[in-house]
């Protein structure tokens, strides 16, 4: 590849991560579930995980709930299509069978957790976490279907980075009592 394409690649990827990296700490930095820090589940369960195996010192506190939550969005994004790294374009059958997946268990997640929801956040909580979750998932279909049909790099990396934000900022969120 030329110097002028990995240039080209490197601003779009360069902001995908940041984006991703803010995403991740957005939501989990309020240490409790809120209406836009709902404690998902790929973010927080790595980081009471390594909290229990820490002992929640000080030093390891910090990297925690810092630095651990930043690294899972962009991890996430090159682990399950690595080939952004040198501009993809194409958008692989195991993303749209992924957002597939993830649709359905988002459904069954709030189904599953709606009434504990309520009982521990309320109401209003749950039904906003819910319209943002629906909102973000229609987002995710839109951005992945229009990636397929135009094949480019920028499009493809904006699909799998909005799916990637989704999941580290505000999916399967936290509608249970709290630990």
């Amino acid at each position: 590849m030329t110097e002028m394409v990995h240039r080209r690649l490197w601003l779009p990827t360069g902001a995908a991560l940041l984006v991703l990296a803010i995403a991740g700490h957005v939501g989990v930095a309020a240490g409790a579930p809120t209406m836009w820090s709902p404690l998902p589940a790929l973010t927080i369960l790595p980081t009471l995980g390594v909290l229990i195996g820490t002992g929640e010192s000080t030093p390891a506190r910090w990297i925690v709930e810092f630095i651990l939550p930043a690294c899972v969005g962009p991890l996430l994004l090159f682990a399950w299509h690595p080939k952004l790294l040198v501009g993809a374009r194409r958008v692989p059958a195991r993303s749209v069978a992924g957002l597939a997946v993830l649709s359905f268990l988002t459904f069954l997640d709030f189904w599953l957790e709606w009434t504990q929801g309520v009982r521990y956040h309320g109401e209003t909580y749950v039904r906003g976490v819910f319209a943002v979750n629906m909102m973000a998932l229609c987002g995710a279909w839109a951005l992945l279907l229009w990636a397929r049909r135009r094949q480019a790099f920028t499009i493809t990396l904006a699909a799998h980075t909005f799916v990637a934000a989704w999941l580290v900022w505000f999916a399967f969120p936290w509608l249970g009592e709290l630990i």
